[in-house]
């Protein structure tokens, strides 16, 4: 069995140029200022050892961009813009887990990491990465 957990969080931006900034302020040590650029994505894995099963890995991706969406609301367009992360906090694709060998304990430890990059932001990731 594989275990994965994914979310789409987004944070509202006034414009295209803020959206842009909102992502490179939310990733640490990435220092892009470049005036005219409009699209941003970036896409990493922190992987961390399971401490429930040894040899296991669990991967923790993160993918980061900004967003511009058009919103119809009773036939009036709205421009809106965001910055978007999307998680893929997952055991290791090459490596299955036989149900009953640690499984509860493996979930919530997927579940505790992802619930810690909520709450303490991708520089959690970086200081607890293997």
């Amino acid at each position: 069995m594989r275990l994965a957990w994914g979310s789409q969080l987004t944070i509202e931006a006034q414009d295209q140029p803020s959206a842009f900034a909102a992502v490179v302020e939310q990733v640490p040590n990435l220092a892009l200022r470049v005036p005219k650029a409009s699209d941003l994505a970036f896409q990493v894995n922190l992987p961390k050892e399971s401490a429930v099963i040894h040899g296991m890995r669990i991967n923790r991706i993160t993918k980061w961009n900004n967003l511009q969406a058009r919103i119809w609301h009773q036939a009036i367009a709205q421009t809106k813009f965001y910055a978007l992360v999307e998680t893929d906090f997952s055991t290791d694709a090459t490596r299955t887990i036989p149900i009953g060998t640690g499984t509860r304990g493996v979930a919530g430890e997927v579940l505790a990491e992802l619930k810690g990059f909520v709450e303490y932001g991708f520089g959690h990731l970086v200081e607890t990465a293997q």
